[in-house]
């Protein structure tokens, strides 16, 4: 397996930096069948040297600003990126999705 060098916009990551995601985020107390999909995986990957993440870590990723990196998102710019979601997700209703089997790469654990 290769190591995996993490990119940002056609350039190696610079250490420290993040940038912004929207995520769904789902609620396992409320769907057993996703939680014990998750107590499965994490079952199957003991023997191997992969670290799942941790149940409040799980998340679908909606959308990430990729235009710059966090830092450089002021305040003012991410109070107005947060207003714009929840005026976009006002009225949403729950949903279902399926999730399948995990696959395992470089980089994560992804269904």
């Amino acid at each position: 397996m290769r190591k995996f060098v993490p990119q940002f916009q056609g350039s190696p990551w610079r250490d420290g930096a993040r940038v912004l995601h929207a995520y769904l985020v789902p609620d396992l107390t409320v769907d057993q069948d996703l939680a014990q999909l998750v107590r499965s995986c994490h079952e199957a990957m003991k023997p191997y040297p992969i670290t799942p993440l941790s149940d409040n870590l799980l998340h679908a990723t909606v959308e990430m600003v990729a235009d710059t990196t966090a830092d450089r998102i002021t305040d003012d710019e991410r109070e107005a990126l947060a207003q714009t979601l929840r005026h976009h997700l006002d009225g949403a209703v729950p949903f279902q999705v399926m999730a399948g089997s995990p696959i395992a790469n470089k980089a994560e654990v992804a269904a």
